[in-house]
């Protein structure tokens, strides 16, 4: 690993459990044993940071999602199984984390947006066709405008407006199960009752 990866993963975990705002370069040069002018010789401010931080985050979202439908067939199984990368990324963020960057780095917000409305959306697009094809989902549903529903929901989990609507992990559960439910034929909720989703719960 070289020095800038060694930065780059120091000020990820640093973003992840204390959110943008909180971590200043003082607090990442001081948790590497560095100086802030060593800092400075790598990257250039804090928002170079939180982009490249950014970026990091989407490509490996980006290839476990990928490793998701090449390996999981089954449409059901593909969401359930995003779900649960999901679940487990975003378990372990501050919830401020999202609106930060979404307030205050607009650059990386737009990265991480473009990742959500074009790759996400192009994913979930691709398993509803595959879940109609093979009769798990409904045919009479508008594939586009379900996918676009998705992923504005996914930005309304990530950036709530209100601290009443911080409870990420709960809202994740009920979008999965609306989405799912809204979307499933009687084979399909058939099979849905048999899979477990979120560490055992079933919906």
């Amino acid at each position: 690993m070289s020095f800038k990866e060694k930065i780059l993963e120091t000020a990820e975990n640093m973003f992840t459990r204390f959110g943008l705002r909180s971590v200043t370069m003082d607090d990442i040069a001081r948790d590497l044993s560095i100086s802030k002018k060593t800092l400075y010789g790598c990257i250039r401010d804090k928002k170079e940071l939180v982009l490249l931080s950014i970026t990091k985050n989407v490509l490996d979202h980006k290839k476990e999602s990928e490793e998701i439908f090449s390996n999981i067939k089954h449409p059901i199984d593909q969401m359930s199984a995003i779900f649960d990368s999901m679940y487990k990324r975003v378990s372990q963020i501050n919830p401020s984390v999202f609106m930060d960057l979404k307030k205050s780095y607009p650059k990386a917000f737009e990265q991480f947006n473009s990742f959500r409305e074009e790759f996400i959306y192009n994913k979930i697009r691709e398993n509803l066709l595959a879940g109609i094809e093979m009769g798990v989902y409904r045919d009479d549903i508008d594939v586009n405008l379900i996918a676009k529903f998705y992923i504005t929901s996914v930005e309304f989990i990530l950036t709530p407006k209100k601290e009443e609507e911080m409870n990420i992990i709960h809202s994740q559960y009920e979008l999965i199960n609306y989405h799912l439910r809204g979307i499933a034929t009687d084979k399909g909720l058939k099979y849905l009752k048999e899979k477990p989703i979120n560490n055992g719960t079933k919906i």
